[in-house]
Parts: structure tokens; C-alpha cells; sequence
């Protein structure tokens, strides 16, 4: 790796440990990619999944393949389901990491992720999210969640780049609260899409559920 001398990289380690000989360690791409948002899959892409997965399954908004086999359906629906909340997570992982406050964290907590193991530095982690964003929105929008989407990338340049969540415990609540409700009510969306992609009609008490979960994590995070 070329020596890195922009106040955005870290500067050369002092010690030879094998911890930082194991830093510069080249790891495949798809092996960086895992490290940047594993930590996020068991609290935001699974729950989220299983919510829109079995809400749409208990709910009049589920529907039948040509076969009528819910479970068929469900079945088709669920890599997308899982799609829509792994891309928008990629996007706040990417966009959280490289801020300074959470590289300097993760060079004690998590050093093998791939900032602070120096795979990639903070500019190129910039150029990443600015190249994935469009992507991401655009495959979304073939889902049928690009509006969800799009709030989801106002919440995390307002978490990380406005620093919404450092000033006031509350306003740090209020968007991550808002974030799962955005997330649950995208993936309802997804898993209960037509096959000819017409939205279902969502009523009084989907929104009432969707913003219970939220609530209660508003109070307890």
C-alpha cells in the first residue's frame, strides 16, 4: 500500500505487533464488505426481515403467487425483503465508519474492520459511499422502496454528518426510532409487493404497530 499522507489516513504504526502486521493484511474485497456492516445484520437486516416477512404473512396485505401458496410467495419475496434493509444499512455503515469520531473508536474496539485496519482509508470510504448511494437507490426504486430509501439517506446524513446523535440523547433516539420505522414499513412494502409491483394499500393499524416497535425503541435505546 502507497504511503498515505492526507490528514484523513492514519499515520504509519510505530509498533510491529502482530496485530497491526495482520492490519495490512490485503483481504478480499467481498471479505472488507462483511466487515464494514456484519456488526448491523443481527440488529437492523434480520429483525427488519423478519418483521415485514411475518406482518405481511399475518396481515390482509400478504398475497398468493399464480400457485395461491403464501408460503411460496413469501419464499420469493425474502431476498428482496433482505435487499432493501442490507443496502440501506451498507450505505449508514459506510457512511459512519468514516467519520473521525468512529475510526478513532473502532481502532480500540473493532480494529479489524476496514478503516481502522487501514485496507481503506477515509477519502476512499467517501468516494465508496458517493459511487454506492445512486446504486443503491436506483435498485431499490426497481423494488418498489425508493422512497423509504431516500429517507433512509436523510436520516444517516443527519445521525453522522449533521452529528444528530452527539448533541442530544434525544434527538439520537428520535432518528434511530424513525430509522426502524422506515425500515419495518419498507420491508412490509417489499414482502407484500405484487408480482406486477402495485403497491399494497397500507391501513391505520400497519402504520399503529409499525410506530409501537418504534416507540419502544425510542424509550429503551
Amino acid at each position: 500500500m502507497a504511503e498515505m499522507t492526507t490528514q484523513d489516513d492514519w499515520e504509519q504504526p510505530t509498533s510491529r505487533t502482530n496485530d497491526a502486521t495482520r492490519a495490512f493484511t490485503p483481504t478480499p474485497p467481498v471479505q472488507s464488505l462483511q466487515d464494514v456492516f456484519q456488526d448491523d445484520f443481527d440488529t437492523f437486516v434480520l429483525p427488519n426481515t423478519v418483521y415485514g416477512i411475518s406482518t405481511a404473512l399475518s396481515s390482509k396485505l400478504a398475497f398468493h403467487d399464480t400457485q395461491g401458496s403464501l408460503v411460496g410467495a413469501m419464499i420469493k419475496r425474502l431476498p428482496l425483503v433482505v435487499f432493501f434493509n442490507w443496502s440501506n444499512v451498507l450505505i449508514f455503515d459506510l457512511a459512519n465508519q468514516r467519520m473521525p469520531d468512529s475510526l478513532e473508536e473502532d481502532s480500540i474496539n473493532k480494529p479489524w474492520r476496514p478503516l481502522p485496519a487501514r485496507r481503506i482509508n477515509q477519502q476512499q470510504t467517501r468516494q465508496l459511499l458517493l459511487f454506492a448511494m445512486p446504486i443503491v437507490l436506483a435498485l431499490n426504486l426497481m423494488v418498489g422502496v425508493w422512497k423509504e430509501t431516500a429517507l433512509l439517506f436523510n436520516l444517516t446524513w443527519i445521525y453522522n454528518d449533521l452529528r444528530g446523535g452527539d448533541d442530544n440523547w434525544l434527538i439520537r433516539n428520535l432518528v434511530i426510532a424513525l430509522a426502524f420505522f422506515i425500515y419495518n414499513l419498507g420491508s412490509l412494502k417489499v414482502a407484500s409487493n405484487t408480482a406486477d409491483g402495485v403497491e399494497p394499500a397500507m391501513d391505520t393499524a400497519t402504520y399503529r404497530w409499525t410506530a409501537l416497535i418504534s416507540a419502544v425503541i425510542f424509550t429503551t435505546m
